[in-house]
C-alpha cells in the first residue's frame, strides 16, 4: 500500500522509498516503539518496555514475586518469561504453569479429588500414593462415582479433580454435567483414560460410553481427546514413552520414563485444539494433550494411571509426576504475581526433608523411631507390657499409629490373648505361612491333594490308601 506525501515521501506511518511504502509495525502498548515518522526509509522496531517480555508485537508482564522471593530482571528487549526463586523456607508451584499463568494463592493448599469408577479398590489407593509421594498436595481424597453422582458442593472443597474409570460411572450423563458446572465456576478437571473413551466392562462383557453430560460432549470444547472412539487395550504388550514433542514443556516436569504393561490409550486422536505434548511409542498415540478453553489450560493424560494385580494393569516410571504436573497446569490462572508459600514446620521429634531455595514442593515430615504421628505433631510411644506370647510392635521410623501388642511368630491373635497356630505338615500349605508376629486369625493347613490326603496337619500319600489305584 502506498501513502506518498507531496514531496514524494511515505507519510507518517509507513516507510519506503516514496514510490512503494509499506505499513509500519504496530507496537504492543507496553511496548518501545523506534518511530515512524513521515519520510522513513525503513521499518520500526519494537521491544516490549522494562517488565514485559515478548517480541514488540505482543508483550506480557514479566513475572513478580510475592515477599520470601526472588525474580530475575526483566529488562526492556525481553523475549522471555524471566524466573523466580522462592526463599529457604517456602516453596512455589508456579513453574508448573504456562507463561502468564500462575497457581492461585490457596490458603489450605492445593486439594485433589479423584472421581473413579474401579473394579479393583486398590487401584483408588495406588493412584493416591503416586500422587501424594510428589508432595505437591494438602489433601488427595477418593469419591466412588461407581455408586453415585458427587454433587456441585463435592466438588467445590477441592482445587482440581482427576477422573478415570474402568466400570460405568453411576450416571454418565450427570457427571458430565456436574463436572462441567464446576469448571465454569474455576476448578481444574484432568480427565485419565479411559474416562475419556469407550471402555471395557468386565461385569458385562461389553463396551459402553462413560462420560456423557455437557463435560463429555465433544462440541463443548472440554475435552481433547475424542471420547467417540473405543480405546485400545493391548494386554501383554508393553508400551512407554516416545516422541516428546514439548519436552520443556511444565507437563513433562520430572517425567523421565513411562512404562505400561497393558498399555490402554484412546485411539480417538486429538479435538478442540489440543496440542500433543508427549506421544506413546509403540504406535504414536498422545500420551499428553495441551489445551485451552477460555483462556484457561487444559491437559489430558491418555493412559490408565492405576496399578490393579486384579486386572493385570502395570503402569510404571513418572506416573505421579505427569498427573502432579497435569493437575497443577490446570489449575493455572493468568497472571504474573508468583506466591511463596510457607513450608509447613515439622515437630522436634520428627525429621525434615528440607525446604531449600528454589523449592517446588513442600517438604515432608516423619516421625522419629520411638515416636508416632503425621511428623507434623509426634507422640512418644509407650513402653507396652504385654503378655508371655506377644510382643511390642514398637515404633520404627516413619510410624503413624502407636505401638500396641501383638502376638509372637507361631502364634495368633489379639495381642491380648495369643494361641498356638497349627503346624501344618510339611506336603501342606500353610495359609499363613508359618504365622509370622502380628498374625490375628487362626491358620489352615491344606494337603497337596494330587499326592497327599489328610487335615493338613497330618498329610497321608495317597499311594498308602488301600483304594489307591
Amino acid at each position: 500500500m502506498t501513502k506518498c506525501t507531496f514531496s514524494g515521501q511515505c507519510s507518517k506511518g509507513f516507510y519506503g522509498n516514496g514510490t512503494k511504502c509499506t505499513k509500519c509495525l504496530n507496537c504492543d502498548p507496553n511496548a518501545i516503539d523506534s518511530g515512524c515518522p513521515a519520510g522513513s526509509s525503513s521499518i520500526n522496531t519494537c521491544k516490549c518496555k522494562a517488565g514485559f517480555y515478548g517480541n514488540g508485537l505482543s508483550c506480557t508482564h514479566c513475572r513478580k514475586c510475592s515477599s520470601h522471593g526472588n525474580c530475575s530482571s526483566c529488562p526492556a528487549g525481553s523475549s522471555v518469561i524471566n524466573q523466580c526463586t522462592c526463599g529457604v523456607g517456602y516453596f512455589s508451584q508456579d513453574g508448573f504453569c504456562d507463561a502468564g499463568y500462575v497457581l492461585p494463592a490457596q490458603a489450605a493448599g492445593v486439594r485433589v479429588l479423584l472421581v473413579a469408577a474401579v473394579f479393583d479398590p486398590t487401584e483408588i489407593a495406588d493412584v493416591q500414593s503416586k500422587l501424594l509421594s510428589t508432595r505437591a498436595f494438602a489433601a488427595v481424597d477418593a469419591f466412588d462415582a461407581s455408586a453415585k453422582t458427587p454433587t456441585l458442593s463435592d466438588l467445590k472443597r477441592y482445587t482440581a479433580v482427576l477422573l478415570f474409570n474402568d466400570v460405568v460411572f453411576a450416571s454418565p450423563s450427570a457427571l458430565g454435567d456436574v463436572l462441567a458446572d464446576y469448571w465454569d465456576g474455576g476448578g481444574a478437571v484432568v480427565l485419565a483414560m479411559s474416562a475419556v473413551g469407550d471402555s471395557y466392562s468386565q461385569a458385562s462383557d461389553s463396551w459402553y460410553t462413560n462420560l456423557q453430560g455437557r463435560f463429555g460432549t465433544a462440541a463443548n470444547g472440554y475435552l481433547l481427546l475424542n471420547n467417540a472412539a473405543t480405546d485400545t487395550a493391548t494386554t501383554g504388550a508393553p508400551d512407554s514413552l516416545g516422541k516428546v514433542a514439548e519436552p520443556h514443556s511444565p507437563l513433562m516436569a520430572g517425567v523421565a520414563t513411562i512404562s505400561s504393561f497393558s498399555a490402554v490409550a484412546s485411539s480417538g486422536g486429538v479435538i478442540n485444539g489440543g496440542a500433543v505434548v508427549a506421544s506413546w511409542a509403540n504406535d504414536g498415540l498422545p500420551l499428553v494433550v495441551r489445551g485451552k478453553r477460555a483462556g484457561r489450560p487444559l491437559a489430558a493424560v491418555n493412559l490408565y494411571p492405576a496399578n490393579s494385580l486384579a486386572l493385570e494393569d502395570y503402569v510404571g516410571g513418572s506416573v505421579g509426576e505427569l498427573l502432579r504436573n497435569a493437575l497443577l497446569y490446570s489449575a493455572c490462572k493468568p497472571g504474573h504475581q508468583v506466591t511463596c508459600a510457607p513450608c509447613r514446620k515439622c515437630d522436634y521429634h520428627a525429621v525434615s526433608s528440607g525446604c531449600p531455595v528454589g523449592s517446588v514442593a513442600d517438604k515432608t515430615c516423619t516421625c522419629k523411631a520411638g515416636y508416632h504421628g503425621d511428623g507434623l505433631s509426634c507422640t512418644r510411644c509407650s513402653r507396652l507390657k504385654c503378655g508371655p506370647h506377644a510382643v511390642d510392635s514398637g515404633c520404627p521410623f516413619g510410624s503413624t499409629a502407636p505401638n500396641r501388642c501383638i502376638c509372637k511368630a507361631g502364634y495368633y491373635g489379639d495381642g491380648a490373648t495369643c494361641a498356638p497356630c497349627l503346624k501344618c505338615d510339611p506336603h501342606a500349605v500353610d495359609s499363613e505361612r508359618g504365622c509370622p508376629a502380628g498374625t490375628t486369625t487362626i491358620n489352615t493347613c491344606t494337603c497337596n491333594s494330587d499326592y497327599y490326603y489328610g487335615d493338613g496337619v497330618t498329610c497321608t500319600p495317597w499311594s498308602s490308601w488301600s483304594g489307591y489305584s
